[in-house]
């Protein structure tokens, strides 16, 4: 495990606040990482995050849309910068700072993507390494995801190894038109991931449903 991993365990348990646990990662295969340049091509402008797993740390209330303008800060033809600036009724959300999204691709179809959160009113910073993102194929809908080892002793002996953290992001529509439209392609995700996130969870548990709650009044 990294220190970086090592730093999100940490912080995740003195928040007293914790991500799913599964048995195992998502695979590559069922999540379909987008390629760096569609994420330099596509990632800036406004998201609205519709959906998303139990929150790791209370960055904002379970409730809230959240819409995340992401401005490129630096770009070539390899790597590229992003910030990434989280707002709830347009006002940014207080006591975190914008997050740093970055894309490299050293050689080609190499990408590593990472993402660092610094939330002060917490006391939390966040280095992650490895952060995954798709598409929908018009570039429309929008996954965050990281899986990170489980140090909690009472679920490991349950066989759950990891804790998922995914937040699922949507372009805001002009037309009802095409809110319908983006809303099919967010289903179509949304099922293609729980399917398999139900057979990672414990058995007790149904975690992967709050990727059906919507949380902002653009997706029904």
């Amino acid at each position: 495990m990294s220190i970086s991993q090592s730093l999100i365990v940490v912080s995740l348990m003195l928040c007293g606040v914790v991500s799913e646990p599964v048995k195992s990662c998502l695979s590559e295969e069922v999540f379909q990482k987008a390629s760096c340049s569609d994420i330099r091509d596509f990632v800036s402008g406004p998201w609205a995050e519709v959906r998303r797993l139990a929150l790791p740390f209370p960055m904002y209330s379970d409730d809230d849309c959240v819409v995340w303008e992401v401005s490129p800060h630096f770009m070539n033809s390899t790597d590229a910068e992003f910030h990434l600036q989280a707002l709830v009724h347009g006002v940014p959300v207080e006591g975190m700072m914008p997050a740093v999204l970055k894309v490299e691709e050293k050689t080609p179809g190499d990408c590593k993507v990472g993402m660092h959160i610094e939330v002060p009113k917490l006391a939390i910073t966040k280095s992650i390494d490895d952060w995954w993102i798709t598409f929908d194929d018009d570039h429309q809908v929008m996954v965050g995801y990281v899986c990170v080892p489980n140090h909690i002793e009472t679920e490991l002996e349950q066989g759950l190894q990891f804790r998922n953290m995914l937040f699922i992001y949507l372009k805001p529509q002009l037309t009802s038109g095409k809110v319908k439209r983006v809303k099919n392609d967010l289903d179509k995700i949304v099922d293609r991931l729980s399917s398999e996130l139900r057979t990672l969870e414990e058995e007790t548990k149904e975690n992967w449903k709050e990727l059906k709650k919507s949380k902002c009044k653009m997706v029904v």
